[in-house]
């Protein structure tokens, strides 16, 4: 086994991770969870957004991974090529893979690209979660 960082060790011998108890300062383990929110059109608003629903995981104990916000920097891809938009999707698909949960912001609605990452979840069998951080009267 490795230790990887606070609270994640990498079993060698079965090659998967373990999420334990953090041994320096004994929290509960935080949930891996992949962040679903737009990110086209109003790229701007967008971002902004989803840097608020990333915030809303942390302060609910889970670690949050949105590829949406990481692959599009400038200088690592570009959303509107098509064929780095889908090495960024498949990237973010592979990070799913060790994720406990996807969670889906709905408040600016579903894109096609959030689409996409609930149909995955859905297909490896990790639960969705619907959140709204606006409440809507």
């Amino acid at each position: 086994m490795v230790l990887l960082a606070c609270k994640e060790i990498f079993d060698t011998s079965r090659g998967n991770y373990m999420s334990t108890d953090c041994v320096s300062c004994g929290s509960a383990p935080m949930r891996r969870v992949v962040v679903e929110t737009p990110y086209a059109g109003d790229v701007e608003r967008n971002v902004h957004y989803a840097r608020l629903c990333m915030h809303d995981c942390l302060l609910r104990g889970e670690a949050p991974f949105a590829s949406h916000l990481l692959y599009t920097q400038e200088s690592v891809l570009d959303d509107d090529i098509p064929e780095e938009r889908k090495l960024g999707i498949s990237a973010g698909f592979a990070w799913g893979a060790v994720a406990e949960m996807t969670v889906v912001y709905t408040d600016y609605g579903i894109s096609g690209g959030m689409k996409e990452g609930i149909k995955r979840a859905e297909a490896d069998g990790r639960p969705v979660e619907y959140r709204q951080l606006f409440v809507k009267e």
